[in-house]
């Protein structure tokens, strides 16, 4: 404490798990906490191009040969609850790293089963991030189940409570999380008139957008569309979805997009006797939100601030960020400033991010700010992140146009950017309402 410069272990006084890939080769490690003054609970290795906790599935090697097997798959939140179901025989389950879930193990579960349960903890956060993961599925035409844990909130919990076979009765009568989260729109809502029938209807609408089109969609609007006591004809509620889909270009699929090139590594001997690092591009929303932690080290804790991690682009950004998370829950408040003084002066991060820092030492305030205005940061920050993704995204299909050989690939590229197009606008105006 008296000595920024010192070493100390990060993971001391914890119990340590290795976090493997889908071969079962190391990566990093999460640590869990033994005091309840420790925290976070859970503190992961630093995140680097080969620790990215939300393209990692906990142990999915083990689990592999039983979800192909048992022809689903159980995800989970955290290390204990995927050890708790194993060791309750349970082992086609994967646990996601915290709340993250990325398109890499989105694929590798893709692979290996269709069939997937959502078995995430039974509190805001977990429920959260099961919206999140449910609509990532749908994107990807799979409709993902749901095993209801209540009253317990996990499944380490409900296993310790009711054991294994109330567990297994559970999946068996687990619906599509599709359909339970309609199911909550329709006792949520109530539907007297037809003003609030159409209303209700239009909630279910959005729920349902992902699937497009398709008779699942459609099969389940007009079942909702009975419940709610709409008298309308089907053709035309199939009609009235029809529009409301085209007038929510948002919820559209996500974009295809074309990998980058590898960078090309450099002999050994240059590396060593070469020239200074080449400079790095920092965004203008990245400038604000590293600006942003470094003088309120409370954003760090915040909810939403795993979310807008995970819209960071630029991978030496993202590993200064995670620099701070890592270091906000290991020192004293009073200590955070030094701290972020003494990385300027290292080697470890780019001269543009040490620039940045500097900045906002210089214009720091250590007054307390509010909860709204945590928020509304956040809120932009999101919406300038997305705009600086589209904006990359649209470089990768104007480059793509140029070098397309045929008719049918220009049309189908021009096809994206008008989507891009749209994104941004929608983007723009959501900034715009929110002023």
């Amino acid at each position: 404490k008296k000595n920024p410069k010192t070493f100390y272990d990060t993971f001391r006084d914890r119990i340590m798990f290795p976090i493997w890939d889908q071969f079962g080769s190391i990566q990093g490690f999460t640590s869990r906490s033994i005091n309840n003054f420790q925290k976070p609970k859970y503190l992961n290795s630093p995140a680097s191009l080969v620790f990215d906790k939300k393209n990692l599935l906990y142990p999915l090697h083990l689990a592999k040969n039983s979800i192909r097997s048992n022809g689903h798959v159980i995800l989970c939140e955290g290390n204990m609850d995927a050890i708790a179901l194993h060791k309750n025989g349970f082992d086609n389950s994967v646990a996601i790293m915290g709340t993250a879930f990325g398109d890499q193990s989105l694929k590798l579960i893709k692979n290996t089963t269709t069939n997937v349960y959502l078995c995430l903890d039974n509190d805001a956060a977990g429920k959260k991030a099961m919206k999140k993961i449910n609509l990532q599925f749908l994107k990807s035409m799979i409709v993902p189940k749901f095993i209801d844990l209540s009253p317990y909130k996990d499944p380490d919990d409900f296993l310790s409570h009711l054991g294994p076979d109330a567990f297994q009765s559970r999946i068996d009568q687990g619906q599509a999380y599709i359909d339970h989260l309609t199911s909550i729109i329709l006792k949520e809502n109530t539907s007297e008139t037809s003003e609030e029938r159409l209303a209700t209807l239009n909630k279910v609408f959005e729920v349902l957008a992902p699937l497009g089109t398709t008779l699942s969609a459609l099969e389940r609007i007009m079942e909702c569309s009975k419940k709610i006591g709409l008298k309308s004809d089907p053709l035309q509620i199939g009609e009235s979805y029809k529009k409301f889909l085209l007038g929510n270009v948002k919820k559209t699929p996500p974009l295809e997009q074309r990998p980058l090139p590898e960078p090309q590594r450099k002999p050994l001997k240059q590396q060593v006797k070469g020239p200074a690092q080449p400079k790095i591009k920092i965004s203008r929303s990245e400038r604000l939100l590293i600006k942003g932690i470094i003088q309120r080290s409370e954003l760090l804790t915040h909810n939403d601030f795993a979310e807008i991690l995970d819209l960071v682009v630029n991978t030496e950004v993202k590993r200064y960020i995670s620099r701070l998370t890592n270091l906000i829950f290991e020192i004293e408040d009073k200590e955070y400033h030094s701290f972020v003084k003494t990385l300027m002066t290292g080697g470890e991060f780019p001269l543009e991010i040490k620039e940045v820092a500097g900045v906002a030492l210089y214009q720091l305030s250590l007054e307390r700010i509010e909860d709204k205005v945590k928020s509304r940061f956040f809120s932009d920050i999101k919406i300038e992140l997305g705009k600086d993704s589209l904006k990359n995204k649209k470089k990768l299909f104007m480059k793509s146009l140029k070098e397309s050989s045929s008719e049918e690939e220009s049309k189908a590229i021009m096809n994206e950017l008008y989507k891009i197009e749209q994104n941004l606008q929608n983007l723009k105006s959501k900034k715009f309402q929110s002023q």
